[in-house]
């Protein structure tokens, strides 16, 4: 088993990358990609749940307010912590969330894993990153000319 954290970042595809991995999610499984449902094409509710309710990121607390993570949070730890445990030694988990990398994210992650028995060469962090000169706001059809 291997456990691949895709932690983000904003603006370079993730959501799309989220989207796919959710919806073939069925079909992935049976090639030994097993990417967990927990509602959302994002694992944003795991994000929360490893961070903290109140000590979580703008965005994550913005989520919480509109969803009642609180009953939720031991449903969604129950069901990655099943996932990794669960998983064949030739299987591969991915947990997608902007926020994985961030730092209370990131301290709750490692806790997290450990507790799952994983070690360190099981498991890898994938982010992407983009030049901020082409980051441009969502619904922007151009970028501003220099």
């Amino acid at each position: 088993m291997h456990v691949i954290v895709h932690a983000g970042m904003e603006k370079t595809g993730s959501s799309a990358l989220q989207e796919y991995l959710y919806r073939y999610r069925d079909e992935l499984r049976d090639v030994g990609v097993i990417y967990p449902d927990l509602g959302h094409r994002s694992h944003w509710h795991f994000a929360a749940a490893i961070g903290g309710q109140r000590n979580g990121s703008h965005y994550i607390q913005r989520r919480m307010q509109r969803r009642n993570l609180a009953d939720t949070e031991d449903a969604v730890l129950h069901t990655v912590r099943s996932a990794i445990i669960d998983a064949k030694e030739n299987e591969l988990v991915i947990l997608s969330h902007e926020s994985l990398g961030k730092p209370l994210q990131s301290a709750g992650l490692r806790k997290f894993l450990a507790s799952c028995g994983v070690q360190c060469e099981q498991f890898s962090i994938l982010a992407y990153i983009r030049n901020p000169i082409e980051h441009f706001p969502p619904g922007s059809t151009t970028r501003s000319q220099e």
